[in-house]
Parts: structure tokens; sequence; C-alpha cells
């Protein structure tokens, strides 16, 4: 997912922003990116730098595409988006989310009033929730 790509590229481009993220991880789609953003918050927290010398040498790196993967991220990077690149995310998880109610409100045969409430609550997420 290429906006995922791009705010995670972001990110480890300009580190003083993986602090502001209000983002989770849970909002991520793709596997790799819930584990590389865990890694980066991770490493801000115990105060140390995010690159790639320092991922590698904290993570399996191969895990989440190599250190060439990491550098083909970075040329997404766009530090005056990353507002909107997060919001995309985010968008994106809401979509996801909204899928699979409405998956198991047609498996389960829920009530309208259920699958209406469920979908409210989606919105209601803010990212610091969940």
């Amino acid at each position: 997912m290429k906006v995922e790509q791009a705010y995670l590229g972001t990110l480890l481009k300009e580190n003083h922003l993986i602090k502001d993220s209000s983002l989770k991880e849970f909002h991520f789609e793709e596997n790799r990116h819930k584990q590389l953003f865990k890694h980066m918050k991770d490493l801000t927290t115990a105060g140390q730098s995010v690159d790639v010398v320092t991922l590698s040498v904290q993570v399996d790196i191969q895990a989440i595409g190599g250190v060439s993967y990491l550098n083909e991220i970075i040329t997404y990077a766009n530090a005056e988006k990353v507002d909107e690149y997060g919001q995309l995310v985010v968008d994106a998880w809401k979509e996801r989310e909204k899928r699979n109610i409405l998956e198991i409100a047609r498996n389960e045969n829920w009530e309208i009033g259920k699958v209406i409430k469920s979908l409210d609550d989606i919105n209601e997420v803010k990212t610091d929730d969940h």
C-alpha cells in the first residue's frame, strides 16, 4: 500500500515526526508495515535514533523487507504531507473495518440497528483509542 510506504518513509527520513504520530500498529494493513512502525516507535521511546542502520541492528530487518525496502520507502517521504498520509492510512483502516463488520453482519444476520451502531463506532474511534 503506497500510502503506508509514504507515511513510514517520511517517519524514517524525519525521525522527529515519529513521537508526534498518533497512529497505532493496527491502522496499517501490511504486516511488515505494522512491524516497522512498532520498531520505529520502540526505538524512539527508548531515546534512540531511527534509521536504516539502527533498525538493522535492533530488529530482523529481513522480516520487514530488508535494507533495500527501507531505502525504497524513504523515496516516498514528504514531510509536508505526513498528516495527509496519516489520515489516508486511518481512512483505509476504517474502510477495512467497515467491510469486516458488514461481512460479519451478513454471516450472522445482524439486525440493522446493530449494524448501524457498529459502523458508527468505527467513525468514533480516535487514533489514540482501540
